[in-house]
């Protein structure tokens, strides 16, 4: 366990340890230590979208391993892991490492891509007579400025996720007994908390309105749409005003920082639409937007030895089954004459199971020491490394038949012994051992919860978040 400290964590910058109150989360005091500051160049994206991050030369030489992965919630740290006195693993949980391809037989709920967004109000005037202020998700209020800038009545809603009933009322301040809106302005916040106020939004994906397309040479393939009813009423049609507002990935994602409303218009009576841009959805692939058509610059940097031995920067790129592909999980099984009596021996001559020295060459190689908790990028199963061989040691028949599915490169390179995790019931059943290449593997979620197998208690005694202890 950690004595009372604050870790923090500035993406693509350093980690560093200060001193601090457990129950109050602020920091007392100087800097204790750095965990590493960022290293450019070694960043390794996994097959399924989720990222790692190396940080090193901290004080001592400390160093960390940032791995980003899928959260349906504001962005925030999910665990932490001591694995050596100087070695630190942190998990980073946020939406855009969701895998949101239509190949993914578990896609994520659609709203959270704009987990981020929530709390989020932005004020803005167009060049009529109306300003506007939109929070996100749950309201867009229009009103009128002064030439001293105040505002006056009348004030409309234009849309709210609210019932249009006094229990709707909460979120607005009053004024006096008047029943309108008020603009809440400074006094609102990003929602930082580990989950949402708003769980499900009525949100969709929908081409990109014509209205909005006047003067645009190309247009995105898709937005993200989301409504807002329950408006006050508009006299001139006797109905209730409504937006919709749409959510576009913008050419330059790459390096805008911030969310822009770029256009809000009345494209029909009492309906608006609201045009914001931002990063947020560009992790799904039909909100991505149209490729340039001219030659586009690629800056090179120069590749370092360990990248060089990554299955993730070759191998993954030539894998013959491709990502999101179902794949029999009994592919890589150990086949029984090679378990007596059903069980792993480690006075084998294959599989991991033979009787070697086993050293590793640096912290990059093998990827996983014994104990990590991994899955498999097509499989989709979870398993611990048992063991491991620094390149395949399987009988031909066995090597044959899986390298169909791999480059033959990927045999000179480490292979693991697998207990695969059975808590799960799946159909074709999971094998209870597998001997798996490097490169079909990634490091397992943060929040494992139960892990199930016969011989887990035999080989490991202690089961934390990312890894089991050997016995």
């Amino acid at each position: 366990p950690f004595p009372p400290f604050v870790l923090r964590h500035v993406h693509r910058k350093k980690v560093t340890q200060f001193a601090g109150n457990q129950k109050a989360g602020k920091t007392i005091g100087k800097t204790l230590f750095e965990w590493g500051t960022y290293k450019i160049g070694h960043d390794q994206l996994w097959a399924n979208g989720t990222l790692t991050q190396i940080y090193g030369n901290g004080t001592g030489g400390r160093q960390t391993e940032v791995f980003f992965e899928c959260l349906d919630q504001y962005p925030t740290v999910t665990a932490i892991e001591e694995v050596r006195e100087s070695e630190l693993r942190m998990w980073v949980g946020a939406s855009m490492f969701c895998d949101f391809r239509p190949t993914n037989p578990t896609p994520p709920l659609l709203e959270a891509l704009l987990r981020p967004l929530e709390g989020w109000c932005a004020n803005f005037t167009t060049t009529g007579f109306w300003s506007y202020e939109y929070c996100h998700p749950d309201s867009l209020v229009q009103f009128h400025k002064d030439s001293s800038g105040d505002v006056r009545d009348p004030m409309f809603l234009l849309g709210t996720l609210h019932k249009s009933t006094p229990s709707s009322t909460f979120m607005w301040k009053t004024h006096a007994s008047a029943d309108f809106p008020m603009l809440r302005g400074k006094g609102a916040g990003v929602n930082t908390n580990s989950r949402p106020k708003f769980r499900f939004l009525p949100v969709q994906l929908v081409d990109f309105p014509s209205e909005l397309n006047r003067g645009r040479e190309e247009k995105p393939q898709q937005v993200l749409a989301m409504e807002l009813t329950n408006g006050t009423l508009c006299d001139s049609a006797d109905v209730q005003r409504s937006t919709r507002v749409l959510f576009e990935c913008p050419d330059d994602f790459a390096t805008l920082a911030t969310h822009q409303v770029m256009k809000v218009m009345e494209t029909s009576p009492c309906h608006h639409e609201l045009l914001i841009h931002t990063p947020l959805v560009c992790p799904h692939p039909r909100l991505l937007p149209p490729r340039p058509k001219e030659p586009q610059q690629v800056n090179c940097v120069p590749v370092e030895s360990h990248q060089l031995d990554s299955p993730h920067v070759s191998e993954a790129n030539h894998v013959k089954v491709t990502a999101g592909t179902a794949v029999d999980p009994g592919l890589e099984a150990i086949p029984s004459s090679y378990l007596p009596d059903g069980k792993i021996s480690l006075n084998g001559s294959h599989f991991g199971m033979r009787q070697y020295k086993r050293s590793r060459s640096s912290r990059k190689s093998p990827a996983f020491r014994v104990g990590r908790l991994v899955r498999h990028r097509w499989s989709k199963y979870t398993a611990v490394v048992l063991s491991w061989d620094r390149s395949c040691e399987a009988p031909p028949d066995w090597t044959a038949k899986v390298y169909e599915h791999y480059p033959e490169s990927s045999s000179h390179k480490p292979h693991y012994l697998l207990l695969v995790d059975q808590a799960a019931v799946r159909e074709p059943q999971l094998p209870l051992f597998a001997y798996v290449p490097e490169v079909a593997l990634e490091p397992a979620p943060a929040g494992q919860g139960l892990f199930r197998h016969p011989l887990t208690s035999y080989f490991f005694h202690h089961f934390s978040t990312h890894s089991l202890t050997s016995n």
